[in-house]
């Protein structure tokens, strides 16, 4: 399977705006789903994920090699969407946001699972996604 990380058409905009001096675009989450159970490839047209599971703020951003690195990190315990202390799901498809909570890039990930920890296997997992730009100092 195919992962890596698509610059969506609204992203595409927001950089293109940020560069050309317009609304400063800062990347401030990152929201991790289970692509409603099917895998997909990820579309630029996409504003949202299929089925958003779980938001983190980003852990760290850095330019490395002439590209954004963004971490983002699940903890052990995520609650969901219904206030559940925590919750298991398949990570397959992740978006990073910026503070407009535009939906800025979507990736294809690997499906792998996230166990709650009452399976006890609870594991914080960190994410790395690169966003390759022209002009890495105006984000």
């Amino acid at each position: 399977m195919t992962t890596g990380l698509l610059i969506t058409t609204a992203g595409q905009a927001a950089i293109a705006a940020d560069i050309a001096g317009g609304a400063d675009l800062v990347l401030t989450h990152v929201a991790f789903g289970d692509a409603g159970g099917v895998p997909y490839p990820p579309n630029a047209a996409q504003v949202a994920l299929v089925n958003e599971r779980y938001r983190a703020t980003i852990a760290s951003v850095a330019v490395v090699a002439g590209a954004i690195v963004i971490d983002a990190v699940i903890p052990a315990d995520t609650p969901d969407g219904s206030a559940r202390p925590s919750h298991g799901f398949n990570v397959a498809e992740a978006g990073i946001y910026s503070a407009a909570g535009t939906l800025i890039g979507i990736a294809r990930m690997g499906n792998g699972y996230k166990p709650p920890p009452s399976s006890g296997q609870a594991s914080v997992a960190t994410f790395r996604f690169k966003l390759a730009v022209d002009n890495t100092s105006a984000i």
